[in-house]
């Protein structure tokens, strides 16, 4: 209970933006923190190898259940390394997916080949290449490794070149990949990303979840104070929704605001009031 709770606040945290309050995980599908917790929670309280056992022998009688080979990657037992690949190789279209997201948790040495192969892959079907890509960026934040700092930056130009406002676009805004692209930029905790992230604190649209301003400014609170030389310039910008975005991520950092107070626009001031 005492783990859970910090990450179901972390969860559930609000930012002060040109439209008010707003939660970033409603403008991200990424699964909560809290629920990660509760798939892995039973397995952290054995002792590693007991653990792995149990799941090996799972495994043994159902080599499908995705679910079962997550929970194995979770333990980070170098032996699996080549379990886990041989279990791509031969999984479905959903199973993959899972999979692919027990690759990163596993962080082994296949793991960043196969999330940059999954991410700039163009050999598959719209719909799957969507779900593939998304989960791909899903796995390069949570791997954490800063060589993903440029898949990413690459990976935001194609997918707004070469995938959205094209045909079948429309998949584009049911699995918004940008919004999950932005999101790992924040897990990755590198202040050379806000060039990347501060153009989009204007953007309204784009994604069927109101743009991609939301998980932009969320993926800077994370970078830290680092990025406020950045952010401040965005906030001294004429576009008022993207200064006054800007003003809820740096009162999100516990940065001082009141030199913007002399602005007059009534988004502005609703991220500098607003409680």
């Amino acid at each position: 209970g005492a783990a859970r709770a910090p990450l179901a606040a972390r969860d559930a945290r609000t930012l002060f933006t040109a439209f008010g309050p707003r939660a970033p995980a409603r403008a991200l599908a990424v699964a909560p923190l809290a629920a990660r917790f509760d798939t892995f929670v039973a397995d952290a309280l054995l002792p590693r190898d007991a653990a792995r056992a149990a799941l090996r022998s799972r495994l043994a009688a159902a080599p499908e259940d995705a679910a079962a080979w997550l929970r194995l990657a979770a333990l980070r037992h170098p032996d699996d390394d080549a379990a886990l690949a041989a279990a791509r190789a031969n999984a479905g279209r959903r199973a993959d997916h899972l999979l692919l997201d027990a690759v990163a948790v596993h962080g082994g040495a296949a793991a960043l080949p196969a999330l940059r192969g999954a991410l700039h892959a163009r050999d598959v079907d719209p719909g799957r290449g969507f779900t593939q890509r998304r989960v791909a960026a899903d796995g390069l934040g949570r791997l954490g490794e800063h060589a993903g700092v440029d898949l990413l930056r690459r990976a935001l130009r194609d997918e707004r070149a070469d995938f959205e406002g094209r045909p079948g676009a429309g998949l584009g805004v049911q699995y918004p990949v940008r919004a999950n692209l932005l999101w790992a930029l924040g897990e990755l905790g590198d202040p050379g990303a806000a060039d990347a992230l501060c153009p989009l604190l204007g953007e309204t649209q784009g994604s069927a979840f109101g743009g991609f301003y939301l998980p932009a400014m969320d993926a800077l609170v994370r970078l830290g104070p680092a990025v406020a030389g950045a952010v401040g310039a965005v906030a001294d910008s004429a576009d008022a929704i993207a200064a006054a975005n800007a003003v809820g991520v740096l009162r999100a950092l516990g940065l001082p605001v009141d030199r913007w107070r002399a602005r007059s626009e009534p988004v502005v001031r609703a991220a500098l009031e607003g409680s």
